[in-house]
C-alpha cells in the first residue's frame, strides 16, 4: 500500500563507490587528502576539527568527480548508441558481413555493462541484499525494486485508538516515541552507587588495565579497516568502507592522532555524535504499533573503527571475567554450547521425574535503549578500568543525536541521553 499525500524527499548523500574503480580518481583523491593534511596539521586547529573538515573536503571532491563521471558516462552511452545504430544500418545493407556483427555485439556488451552498473548502484542504495544475482536488465529487476520498496514502507501507524496514514503524522509519532525513549533515566547517583555496592563487580588486574590504556597503534587501526564489511551502509557522512580501505595509508596516521587524543582529552569529532536510525519491523508482530520496530543506528565508519578497537580491547579482558555460561559475543564460545546444556538438563529431568524444575527464558525489553550512561561510567570505574579507556567510552556517551529514517525520509535531529546504539561494536560487551 502506498503512502497518502506527498512529502518532500530528503537527500542523503552517499559516495559512489565505483569512483574508486578508476585509478586516476584514486590517485587524485590521494593527492587531495595528502595536500589537505599537509596544510592543516599545524597545531593551530584541534585535531578533531581538522579531521571533520577533511571529510567535508573529500566529500566535495567526490561529488565533483561523480558529476564529471556521470557526464562522461552519458556521453559514452550516446556515442555507443550512435555506433550501434550505424552498425545496424550497415548490416541492413550487408547482412552477411561478420565483422559488422562482431562489432555490434561488442558495442551492445559495452552499453549493457554501463546500464548494469547504474542499476546495481541503485539497488545497492536501497540495501538490496541479493542485488549480485540480479545482473540482467528487465522486468525481474523492476519487480525486485518495487517489492523492496513495499516491504520498507510504513503506510499506517497507530496513535491511541486512531490509525494515522499521513506521512507527516507517521514521522511525528515515531519521533515523539524515540525522543521519549531516549530521555535521561530517573535513576539517581545514590541508587546507582547502592546497586554497585550490593553487586560486587570483579576487578581487573594491573596488566589488563595497562593494556586497555595503551595508545592506539597503526596496526590496530589498519586491522580494523581491513575487516570492515564492504556491503554495510555508511552513516550520515556517506563515506563507506571502500573509502577507508582505498585511502588507508593516507588516513590511518591522522585517524590515530584523533583516537589517541580522545583517550587523552575525551574530545570526539562532532560528526561522531550523529547517526541515522533505520527502523526494522520485528517479525510476527503488529507493525502498526510504533514499539514493534527495532532501531538500528547507521554510524559513521570512522566512529565505528574507534569503537571496534575499544571493543576488541575490552573483549580480551572480559573473556577472563565472564562466566562460561555466557556464550554470546566472546571468542571461543558458541551459542550451541548453551543448546547442548539445555538438552542435557531436559534429559536429566526426564530421568529424575520427581525433581521439580523450571526453565525460564527472559528477554529484557529495549535492553540496548535503556542503558544508563551514568551507570555505565560508574560500573567501568568500579571494575578498575583505567582512566584513558574510560575517558574514551565516556566521550562516546556524553553527547549524541540522531535522525530517524522513515520511508526513505529523515526527521529532524533529536538529542539522545541514554541507551547504546545498535550498530556500534561496543554495546554487546556492556551487557555481558
Amino acid at each position: 500500500m502506498e503512502l497518502k499525500g506527498r512529502e518532500v524527499k530528503t537527500a542523503r548523500w552517499r559516495m559512489n563507490e565505483y569512483l574508486f574503480n578508476d585509478q586516476r580518481i584514486v590517485n587524485k583523491a590521494i593527492e587531495t587528502i595528502e595536500e589537505y593534511f599537509r596544510w592543516n596539521l599545524n597545531g593551530e586547529t584541534s585535531i578533531e576539527m581538522v579531521w571533520d573538515a577533511g571529510k567535508a573536503v573529500m566529500r566535495g571532491f567526490l561529488i565533483q568527480k561523480n558529476t564529471q563521471l556521470r557526464k562522461e558516462k552519458e556521453k559514452k552511452k550516446e556515442q555507443i548508441l550512435i555506433q550501434i545504430m550505424e552498425n545496424e544500418r550497415k548490416l541492413t545493407v550487408n547482412p552477411s558481413e561478420e565483422s559488422l556483427k562482431q562489432n555490434l555485439k561488442i558495442l551492445q556488451a559495452k552499453f549493457a555493462t554501463i546500464i548494469n552498473q547504474e542499476i546495481e548502484w541503485k539497488i545497492k542504495r536501497m540495501n538490496q541484499k541479493n542485488f549480485e544475482s540480479a545482473n540482467k536488465i528487465g522486468k525481474y529487476l523492476a519487480w525486485q525494486l518495487r517489492e523492496r520498496k513495499k516491504l520498507n514502507t510504513i503506510s499506517k501507524i497507530k496513535e491511541g485508538d486512531m490509525i494515522m496514514e499521513e506521512p507527516k503524522e507517521i514521522k511525528r509519532i515515531f519521533q515523539r516515541y524515540y525522543k521519549d525513549l531516549y530521555k535521561r533515566g530517573e535513576e539517581t547517583e545514590q541508587e546507582i552507587d547502592q546497586f554497585l555496592q550490593k553487586h560486587h563487580l570483579e576487578q581487573i588486574v594491573e596488566d589488563e588495565r595497562a593494556a586497555l590504556d595503551e595508545i592506539i597503534t597503526q596496526e590496530e587501526i589498519k586491522k580494523a579497516i581491513k575487516k570492515m564489511k564492504a556491503e554495510k551502509a555508511p552513516g550520515p557522512d556517506g563515506l563507506p568502507a571502500k573509502y577507508y580501505k582505498t585511502l588507508i595509508n593516507q588516513i590511518s596516521p591522522v585517524l590515530g592522532e584523533v583516537m589517541n587524543n580522545i583517550l587523552r582529552e575525551g574530545k570526539i569529532p562532532n560528526t561522531w555524535k550523529e547517526a541515522y536510525v533505520i527502523l526494522i519491523p520485528k517479525k510476527e508482530v503488529d507493525t502498526m504499533e510504533v514499539k514493534n520496530y527495532r532501531p538500528i543506528s547507521l554510524l559513521n565508519n570512522d566512529y565505528k573503527l574507534f569503537a571496534d578497537i575499544m571493543a576488541e580491547r575490552l573483549k580480551k579482558v572480559l573473556i577472563n571475567k565472564i562466566h562460561g555460561d555466557q556464550t554470546g559475543f566472546l571468542p571461543g564460545r558458541q551459542s550451541r554450547d548453551n543448546v547442548r546444556n539445555l538438552i542435557d538438563i531436559i534429559e536429566y529431568l526426564d530421568m529424575k521425574i520427581d525433581r521439580k524444575a523450571a526453565l525460564v527464558f527472559i528477554d529484557a525489553e529495549k535492553a540496548f535503549d535503556n542503558v544508563s550512561w551514568n551507570f555505565l561510567k560508574k560500573a567501568l570505574e568500579r571494575m578498575g578500568i583505567g582512566e584513558k579507556f574510560r575517558r574514551g567510552i565516556e566521550a562516546i556517551y556524553k553527547e549524541q543525536k540522531a535522525k530517524l529514517v522513515i520511508n526513505n525520509n529523515t526527521t529532524e535531529y533529536f538529542n539522545i541521553y541514554k541507551g547504546t546504539r545498535q550498530g556500534c561494536p561496543c554495546p554487546p560487551y556492556y551487557l555481558l
